[in-house]
């Protein structure tokens, strides 16, 4: 038997534990697979709790950002799972381990962010738990927010024929990161385009004003929000909703400094809009009918959506329109567990 458990890949993991949990409690209305659970209160209103680690050298680095940053991106990440469910975020627990070398000033700086953050959405911080960590910065954030329970928006709603839309913007994060990691850009990119990138992927937005629009006018009949990439989190909802997707390449929003970049070094733009991962941004599919009522609530609340395809009947398939040809692509993201890390597409199918 192999025990190398990037053979079984973080998905696979979740996978085997979801496949053994058992639900003891009715009130538990969505467990494992969603980007939180759902537990009802009352019959009318419905509790939503999420959970995330951010681990120093896995997600971040000390020396990329400032420790504010650090502590807005910490509770942001978690708060973009409660938008993604049409929720209404309300309290935080913060379970942090510090590493002993961390100076007073950077755990003061940290828990600025992290509060800055907080209140921006109307979160309170609940308690939590602290540690001494002898391998760097550890963060663990649990949120929990509130929805109506007929608002809920699950992964598992999508139907052919539907259209799928994205919210915000496509690979400026997996820019950022790009730059961070001390690699130079041999041209083009002005100081404020390169800081643009960079906050994109420390001082991520989470669209909760959005998701819960969308959900309180049954406008998104399945979401998720953008972590692992396009690709990847587009195709948990196809799982959980047991359809497939066609997205068009020309219709991907991707801003001019990432097409920027990404030119002055020769590399597709693509790439990066669709397995970079961590834009926050939200995935959402709607009926045909409801494409113009989306868009005009894009525009009232000045995020930019945009149409980028249509669910099909072909199963957790996702096939990518690129020059008037059809290729079917891994849906690879950000994996903890695979040794390759992020995915290209593959060659179209014979």
């Amino acid at each position: 038997m192999n025990n190398d458990l990037s053979l079984l890949g973080e998905f696979g993991i979740i996978d085997l534990f979801r496949s053994h949990a058992r639900r003891a409690n009715p009130w538990v209305t969505v467990g494992i697979g969603d980007d939180c659970a759902v537990m009802d209160m009352d019959g009318q209103r419905s509790l939503l709790v999420t959970t995330d680690m951010l681990l120093e050298d896995v997600h971040f680095r000390r020396s990329w950002a400032r420790p504010r940053q650090l502590g807005w991106k910490s509770a942001a990440v978690n708060i973009s799972d409660i938008a993604a469910m049409g929720g209404t975020p309300s309290g935080a627990f913060l379970g942090i381990g510090i590493p002993t070398d961390m100076k007073m000033d950077d755990l003061t700086g940290f828990r600025r962010g992290l509060d800055d953050c907080l209140r921006r959405y109307g979160v309170d911080l609940l308690g939590g738990d602290t540690v001494a960590s002898t391998n760097g910065l550890a963060v663990s954030i649990t949120l929990i927010g509130t929805a109506p329970s007929q608002d809920v928006v699950r992964r598992s709603g999508a139907m052919p024929g539907q259209r799928v839309f994205v919210a915000g913007t496509l690979g400026a994060s997996a820019a950022g990161l790009f730059l961070l990691e001390g690699n130079e850009c041999p041209g083009g990119l002005d100081a404020d385009s390169r800081q643009e990138l960079i906050r994109a992927h420390l001082e991520p937005r989470p669209l909760v004003d959005l998701g819960r629009t969308l959900a309180e006018r049954h406008l998104a009949t399945a979401m998720i929000d953008l972590s692992d990439g396009l690709l990847s989190d587009l195709g948990h909802l196809c799982d959980e909703s047991r359809v497939g997707a066609v997205i068009k390449a020309t219709a991907l929003p991707i801003c001019e400094p990432t097409r920027i970049l990404a030119d002055s070094l020769g590399l597709d733009p693509l790439e990066w809009a669709i397995s970079g991962g961590e834009d926050y941004g939200l995935v959402f599919c709607t009926a045909p009918e409801d494409e113009a009522p989306v868009t005009a609530v894009g525009r009232d609340l000045d995020i930019p959506i945009s149409a980028i395809g249509w669910t099909t009947g072909e199963e957790s398939v996702i096939r990518l329109s690129v020059n008037h040809s059809m290729s079917a692509v891994s849906r690879k993201g950000w994996d903890h567990f695979a040794k390759t890390g992020r995915g290209e597409p593959d060659e179209p199918v014979p």
